[in-house]
């Protein structure tokens, strides 16, 4: 490991200004680092600086020019104690209030060979920004007397705002090539530029460093300089004299380089590296990284707070810690934890290639940097290959540092018993290394999260204390997940035992054969029983002959319930479907049978068992009005009948065309275990005498029932919505055609939207279609 001594404005971590004196004494005591922070009052005394001292004064902590363009450009130089390390490094931070430009530029001395910053006058090597036009980027000369040569240039772009805020970090290495690390922001997100100049260009040790202002009179005071440091990379790792041993998530992985070859700039091996997330000094002694096949035990190390530690089998960068062995890093993707001493798992790491977003670098030479170290799970989300101009970072902050936004909340899409005691959970995203924390409603005993399952990462188990009862409803909500600080959805779902439905009960109810404009076919079903029914042990069957399916199809995979009332689409591709807004449920089917144009038989039935319901569908059912089916469905007219009549079956009015989870269009009432009625199906809203108001009446199964009613339109938007009631023999609405905010109704097509619910968990869902047509015109 590496340390950075960096004195940090008073604005920036204020809570460890302790901190960060311990960390600066003791490494001075060790290394020839030397940091300088403008807040002390000792400029320009302690250092010495020569030039034109009295230019710049101290405003604020900081170093800032306060000159007349008499003296210009205005410079300042003081003595840099020598260095003993290979890599040179320095930071500074700098404010140029102004848009640079060769009128208004600043140059950084990194290092003379004179106590005077001169043009004309002996060896130098200094940054600079401001150039005419608007790219501004940062240049890096070499000056031996009045010859000025351009070593490199960097990025573009970044510098040339009207008030510029930047940090910068400048490395000489070994090899004689140069790096800036810059973030324009002021921050600590840094972009590298790699610079390769001919020959072999690097300053000697000791020598000058100073600062060179070239200004016009209205940006005469509007440079400031501050956090000015010069110094080596240590050869060996700092460490402190005590440390404790680390909690979970305290040390994370930061970045890995699993495929090395071919090299861009660092060695031609695998590493790791570590990241220090605390305010303390952790032990590494005992600790255990590991994959499925080796675990390598750490030896005696201290990591400082919030750093990094490289792990290799050779030196990555200078203060990397050289192991005997490293677990293998498999290119294509690994998974691997880092284990206190007892075997508590610390942190995990999961990488693959399908993490690198430009593929290409996937091929080697490229590592994958953790983007966020505070965001604990997603992982697979939270990483990326480097962006760095070297291929990685080492011991560096990672290129790709950012603050991760959260991608919205987690949620669970369904629950499931695999036994009378044991429920899968099916979440949105894999929730990781989440401890979720749920509430059963209904269920007296206890509960228990057996944790994510290893071959259906977005699953997970949980053991109940006590068996469910078959015809008993429950209710789960996932309250909060845990360890991983995610944002949970506290929707609930609800729950029951399935069993084997009646024949009749499960039914098909819409059709679309022939769709327009992209969209996928798709098949609605109705439970119009009072079972609760496994999806996964039904088929959809789909023949030319009534007695010998063509095709048989499983709904679903893994057990999905079914809820009496409920409407289901089922279909190929739930992406390409436009459904009519009813939050419709839509269950993607794997080899979805294709509704051939000429008609066909399409079954419900059990696996390996009889048909529960059958029905037949050919174009000519449709309205004797419509001249073309296509983009309009065939809605099933009567529940009651058989499905292979004609007479059941009627192509969806043009106003909605399609109903896939509403109400269907064509019949005023819905499969419903209550009665569900409309006093007509025209309503002609004014003060004529003649279909004034709409009269909506339900009868519920028994007592007990919850209703509430609502009106929308073809859109799915809610014009009018009622309270809620208790339903008893007979619950009534009237309507007069106005919104619930007063406004009247336009004419066209609405949809009467039934939603029942009784206290032991059943449900009832019942709708019709009405159109509103002008006054005097039914």
């Amino acid at each position: 490991m590496w340390l950075k001594l960096v004195y940090y404005r008073k604005s920036y971590f204020m809570k460890n200004t302790l901190i960060l004196l311990v960390l600066l004494f003791r490494a001075m005591a060790c290394y020839s680092q030397w940091p300088m922070h403008f807040d002390s009052g000792t400029y320009p005394t302690n250092p010495i600086w020569h030039g034109d001292t009295g230019s710049f004064q101290l405003s604020g902590g900081l170093l800032q020019l306060k000159a007349t363009t008499f003296f210009q450009p205005a410079r300042i130089a003081t003595l840099l104690p020598p260095t003993l390390g290979d890599t040179l490094t320095w930071h500074l931070w700098l404010r140029l209030g102004f848009s640079p430009s060769s009128s208004n530029q600043f140059r950084w001395y990194l290092w003379q060979d004179q106590p005077v910053v001169s043009d004309s006058i002996g060896e130098s090597y200094y940054l600079q920004v401001g150039e005419t036009g608007s790219l501004d980027a940062p240049e890096l000369y070499h000056q031996v007397g009045t010859q000025h040569t351009l070593l490199g240039r960097g990025r573009s772009g970044g510098w040339s705002r009207s008030d510029n805020r930047l940090r910068l970090q400048v490395l000489a290495l070994p090899s004689g090539q140069w790096m800036l690390r810059c973030d324009t922001l002021a921050g600590y997100h840094f972009a590298d530029t790699l610079w390769q100049p001919p020959g072999l260009h690097r300053p000697t040790t000791g020598g000058y460093g100073g600062f060179w202002a070239k200004f016009t009179s209205s940006n005469a005071q509007r440079f400031w300089i501050d956090e000015f440091h010069w110094g080596d990379w240590p050869s060996t790792p700092v460490q402190s004299a005590s440390c404790r041993s680390p909690l979970s998530r305290e040390i994370v992985f930061n970045e890995v380089m699993a495929d090395p070859s071919p090299a861009l700039f660092y060695p031609e091996a695998e590493w790791l590296e570590l990241k220090n997330r605390t305010d303390d000094t952790l032990c590494l002694q005992g600790l255990g990284i590991a994959d499925t096949r080796d675990t390598v035990t750490l030896p005696d190390f201290k990591l400082l707070p919030h750093q990094e530690l490289v792990l290799s089998t050779v030196s990555i960068v200078p203060g990397t810690l050289i192991l005997p062995r490293l677990p293998s890093l498999n290119n294509e993707g690994d998974s691997l934890v880092l284990l206190s001493p007892d075997k508590v798992v610390i942190d995990r790491l999961i990488y693959r290639v399908s993490q690198f977003v430009s593929s290409w670098k996937a091929n080697g030479g490229w590592s994958l940097e953790r983007i966020n170290p505070d965001r604990l799970c997603r992982q697979m989300e939270n990483w990326a290959e480097s962006v760095s101009e070297t291929g990685a970072t080492p011991g560096l902050n990672n290129s790709r540092l950012a603050s991760l936004p959260d991608s919205g909340l987690i949620r669970m899409v369904n629950v499931f018993p695999d036994q009378m005691n044991t429920l899968r959970i099916t979440f949105s995203e894999p929730p990781e290394e989440a401890v979720p924390a749920f509430e059963l409603e209904a269920f007296s005993g206890t509960w228990k999260w057996e944790g994510t399952l290893s071959n259906r990462p977005h699953e997970g188990r949980l053991t109940l204390s006590d068996e469910l009862q078959f015809g008993k409803y429950y209710r789960i909500k996932l309250k909060s997940l845990g360890v991983c600080g995610l944002a949970a959805d506290t929707a609930s779902l609800l729950l029951a035992l399935p069993e084997a439905p009646d024949s009749g009960k499960v039914q098909i109810s819409e059709i679309y054969f022939k769709p327009e404009n992209g969209e996928d076919e798709f098949i609605e079903l109705v439970n119009n029983g009072d079972k609760v029914v496994d999806l996964s042990w039904l088929t959809i069957t789909k023949s030319q002959d009534v007695q010998i399916p063509d095709e048989v199809v499983r709904m679903a995979e893994q057990g999905r319930l079914f809820f009496p009332g409920e409407r289901l689409v089922l279909t190929a591709s739930k992406a390409s479907g436009r459904w009519n807004g009813c939050n419709s449920e839509v269950l993607v089917v794997p080899n979805f049978p294709s509704l051939t144009d000429d008609g066909a038989y399409l079954g419900v039935a059990r696996w390996s068992g009889p048909w529960l319901d059958l029905v037949a569908y050919r174009e000519d059912w449709k309205h004797p009005a419509l001249s073309d089916i296509r983009g309009i469905s065939l809605e099933r007219l009567d529940f009651n009948q058989s499905g292979l009549l004609r007479s059941s079956w009627l192509s969806a009015s043009d106003q909605a065309r399609k109903t896939p989870g509403c109400p269907n269009s064509q019949t005023g009432f819905q499969s419903s275990a209550g009665k569900f009625q409309l006093s007509s199906r025209y309503f002609t809203p004014g003060t004529n005498g003649a279909l004034d108001f709409l009269e909506i009446t339900y009868q519920p199964p028994s007592a007990g029932f919850s209703c509430k009613l609502k009106l929308v339109d073809l859109s799915g938007r809610v014009l009018m919505e009622w309270p809620e009631l208790l339903g008893g023999e007979q619950v009534k609405w009237r309507w007069e055609g106005f919104t619930g905010s007063g406004s009247p109704v336009q004419a066209g097509w609405l949809i009467a939207v039934l939603e029942a619910n009784h206290p032991n968990g059943t449900t009832d869902q019942a709708g019709a279609a009405f159109a509103i047509i002008p006054d005097g015109n039914p």
